[in-house]
């Protein structure tokens, strides 16, 4: 790692109590906040780190993290929405075989 990579390493990871500050604030809850801030170090660090300009990095840390924020809210969306309608396919089957078995059970009692 270069000496210009390993500040901007330095400069990012000295804004992780900014970012969990930020996180808090996203999820209004500590432990998700914290996943989500080292989701998004670990992110920055694949992407090596973001640009060289120390503001520009910055701006980058925390639009990525929001980015990352969201993908995560879109998923557990499409899950809650998911698991509802696989629910209320479920019920739907059992009246429906509540239905049959009362008529089956009206024609056994002619």
């Amino acid at each position: 790692m270069t000496i210009q990579a390993q500040d901007r390493r330095q400069q990012i990871l000295a804004l992780e109590p900014r970012l969990l500050g930020c996180a808090d604030a996203m999820t209004r809850d500590v432990h998700e906040a914290k996943a989500l801030v080292q989701d998004t170090l670990a992110a920055a660090q694949e992407c090596g780190y973001g640009e060289a300009d120390a503001s520009t990095a910055q701006t980058w840390l925390f639009r990525l993290m929001r980015q990352r924020f969201h993908s995560v809210e879109r998923d557990r969306d499409y899950r809650r929405s998911r698991s509802a309608q696989v629910t209320e396919l479920a019920y739907a089957r059992k009246r429906e075989q509540a239905a049959q078995a009362a008529v089956q059970e009206a024609i056994d009692a002619r």
